[in-house]
């Protein structure tokens, strides 16, 4: 038997099984996201604004936490708005998948769910690919 025969059936299970999580994550990032844009043009709605906080992403110590600013002139708002959100989203993103990985995973192991999957005929891996699709 192929190791991951039938992940398609345990994919289905799992989205279904984590629909609320799924719901609730994409609600706190684009909450999140939201505010921040509502809350940046009042931060830096001005040109010296704008241009202290360039200074600041251009220091190595921003550098190694949000990476090289490399957006041309003339600076917006907006650039400096997706320069610093890429990074928290990213974050956040990290912190989902590790939760999702968790609960399909470990919690699956602990609580004997995933004994019960396995004395049916699923391949031997095809738990670990249902999670890794899902986190995808």
């Amino acid at each position: 038997m192929f190791s991951g025969a039938k992940t398609s059936y345990l994919l289905q299970a799992n989205l279904k099984q984590n629909r609320v999580k799924h719901l609730i994550w994409i609600i706190v990032l684009v909450g999140l996201f939201a505010s921040a844009a509502l809350k940046f043009n009042v931060l830096f709605g001005t040109n010296s604004d704008i241009n202290t906080i360039i200074q600041t992403l251009k220091l190595p110590a921003m550098i190694s936490l949000f990476g090289e600013f490399t957006v041309e002139k003339p600076y917006t708002t907006a650039n400096v708005f997706a320069s610093e959100m890429l990074i928290f989203m990213g974050m956040f993103m990290v912190f989902m998948n590790i939760s999702l990985a968790i609960s399909n995973t470990r919690t699956e192991e602990e609580t004997g769910l995933l004994e019960m999957i396995r004395s049916r005929s699923i391949g031997r891996l095809a738990p670990i690919y249902a999670t890794a699709i899902e986190i995808f």
